[in-house]
């Protein structure tokens, strides 16, 4: 994962939670990872509702910011999913070990995950 990669994911967290009302009620988030003919897009969304053994909770879009999508490929090198994967968890994991963490919106969630569209989910905070 390249710093700058880093560096442009943090801003777009950070420009949602300034940006954005987010409700207090909203229990976990979920970046969905899609693929379109260029390249691997990240989409993020928030549930009121978390189970923890039913995945089916991030379906839910009680919550989609205005600016809802990350775009992984203008960073990245040809990849395969597996590997863009990792990318998003690696980006993830390292936020939550970061001082940005604590002051933004994903601290308060019961749980964060990402995974592809249609696929199992990976939780990075539960």
């Amino acid at each position: 994962m390249s710093n700058k990669l880093y560096k442009e994911f943090v801003n777009w967290l950070e420009r949602i939670n300034q940006s954005e009302e987010i409700s207090a009620d909203l229990s976990a988030f979920y970046f969905g990872i899609f693929e379109t003919e260029k390249e691997f897009v990240v989409q993020l969304s928030g549930a009121k509702t978390y189970l923890p053994d039913d995945e089916d909770w991030s379906c839910e879009q009680d919550f989609v910011p205005a600016e809802k999508y990350f775009e992984l490929d203008n960073n990245l090198p040809k990849k395969d999913w597996q590997e863009v994967l990792q990318i998003a968890v690696d980006l993830l994991n390292e936020f939550i070990k970061s001082e940005n963490f604590s002051q933004s919106f994903l601290a308060q969630a019961k749980a964060v995950a990402v995974g592809f569209h249609g696929g199992d989910l990976i939780k990075v905070k539960y």
